[in-house]
């Protein structure tokens, strides 16, 4: 995609990076290690209207905040911004099935389907750095009997060993409230806590 990018464009993407950096929240992956993520509120402070038309001004581009909030793509931008291609939005926002609703895309290797043709050089940095902007969200139909990515990252920010049995051990976990569903099931039925 050929875009004449104007000088301040890098210094963007670095500020757009830092933020990232200083508004992460710790969390875990499936493998219980360390992962931190960012907080959606937080994407959406970033982004107001004047930091797009920051953005595309730099792109030499219309402005699409509107269209990218509207559409369900802020992830997706974010993503984008953060790995440097903030550029390539378009090519996004003319297919849903490439909107935050289906968002993290799970191969590795193989981008989802109608991922435009002409970008498919930068899918292993968009597939890394899409975990942290995709916490895995506490819904009660979701999390029945699921194994999740090993990159997946759950917004768990206090876990205490309760049991340690031969195979198993029994955690209470504090999950970001942002991301947890199943709360409203604990103050319906207190017996649950």
């Amino acid at each position: 995609m050929a875009t004449s990018r104007k000088p301040g464009y890098t210094e963007c993407i670095e500020d757009f990076q830092k933020y990232i950096k200083a508004k992460q929240v710790c969390g875990s992956n499936s493998s219980s290690s360390e992962a931190k993520f960012i907080q959606f509120y937080a994407l959406q402070d970033y982004f107001n209207a004047n930091q797009m038309g920051k953005i595309f001004k730099l792109l030499s581009q219309p402005n699409l905040g509107n269209e990218i909030r509207q559409k369900n793509y802020l992830r997706v931008f974010s993503i984008l911004v953060f790995i440097g291609k903030a550029e390539y939005i378009t090519q996004f926002i003319r297919y849903p099935g490439l909107d935050d609703r289906h968002l993290p895309f799970l191969s590795p290797t193989h981008p989802p389907h109608n991922w435009p043709p002409p970008i498919e050089e930068f899918y292993p940095a968009f597939y890394s750095a899409q975990w942290q902007f995709c916490p895995q969200k506490f819904v009660r139909e979701n999390l029945w009997n699921v194994c999740f990515e090993e990159d997946h990252i759950l917004p768990i920010v206090e876990k205490i060993q309760m049991r340690k049995g031969r195979s198993a051990v029994i955690y209470k976990v504090k999950v970001l409230e942002n991301y947890n569903t199943l709360i409203h099931l604990v103050r319906k039925f207190p017996s649950l806590a």
